[in-house]
């Protein structure tokens, strides 16, 4: 199978959280994230994005803001 590139590994990424790739695919991108500092982060980064939207989407804007922001959107068209 030999070594994987970052750009190789980043193209597998999803197929990798998926757990669709084989075991020799899933071994050489493992093997690559634990000698590529930047793509283990570029994959917990990866996975923390949904987390990170659910929460950023969970505030309520108040009442007021939101008003404010569609006239404002309005008079700018």
């Amino acid at each position: 199978m030999g070594k994987k590139t970052c750009q190789e590994t980043i193209e597998l990424l999803m197929d990798y959280l998926e757990k669709r790739l084989s075991p020799e695919e899933h071994a050489a991108l493992k093997e690559h994230f634990d000698e590529c500092p930047p793509c283990l982060d570029f994959v917990r980064s990866y996975r923390e994005t949904p987390r990170i939207v659910r929460e950023a989407t969970a505030v309520q804007i108040p009442p007021e803001v939101e008003q404010r922001l569609k006239d404002f959107l309005r008079k700018n068209r």
